[in-house]
């Protein structure tokens, strides 16, 4: 199912981004369930390059999960322009990256003239914020649910089982638990929706009101 906002990565732009800067890179590998920082002992910003795992981002002042990345993805470049301490970063799997202070990657950066993929790059994490602000902002419940329900099946079938939908919408939205189910109890009785042990097996053409 395709119907979704949701923002494409720039899998080119990634893809030199990687070429130039791995073999600069140190590889490093995290448990799963353990922070990744965004500075290094030195007080360093850091950048890094997912090979493999997840990592999920979470805003500080309310643990709210705002994205999951699964490799290629590059994760940092903002940090290290701008250092706000707003998010965090929580690895889901066990991981293995590629680290790089970002002084010595934007040094390769600049030498080969890589700043249009980080250009393209940044703008694919603007666009996404975009995209989940509209759904944070909406008035309606079932809107947001829809849309979360939507992009959960069009993730992989290995993530959305290992993941109860409710669980995925809880973590990624401030509606309550209780309110999720009884839209929940209502596309099943309409046969919108097909869970397994609470998983998304199957999503039928949601209507936009309901």
């Amino acid at each position: 199912m395709n119907e979704t906002m949701y923002p494409k990565k720039p899998l080119r732009a990634i893809s030199n981004l990687y070429s130039s800067l791995a073999t600069q890179c140190t590889l490093m590998t995290k448990k799963a369930g353990t922070r990744l920082p965004w500075l290094n002992a030195k007080g360093k910003s850091q950048i890094y390059l997912l090979k493999n795992g997840e990592i999920s981002v979470y805003r500080n002042h309310d643990n709210l999960l705002l994205a999951t990345f699964r490799p290629p993805h590059i994760l940092g470049v903002v940090e290290a322009l701008h250092r706000d301490n707003i998010y965090q970063m929580r690895v889901d799997t066990d991981a293995s990256l590629l680290k790089i202070e970002s002084q010595d990657a934007f040094t390769v950066i600049e030498k080969e003239f890589l700043w249009q993929d980080i250009s393209l790059l940044l703008a694919y994490h603007i666009s996404y914020l975009c995209y989940l602000e509209n759904q944070l902002i909406q008035s309606r419940a079932y809107i947001t649910v829809r849309s979360k329900l939507i992009e959960l099946m069009n993730l992989p079938e290995s993530f959305r089982m290992k993941i109860t939908a409710i669980k995925y919408i809880q973590q990624r939205t401030v509606l309550s638990r209780s309110g999720i189910l009884k839209i929940f109890a209502e596309l099943k009785k309409g046969q919108y929706i097909t869970l397994d042990k609470g998983c998304l097996v199957q999503l039928a053409h949601l209507p936009m009101e309901f």
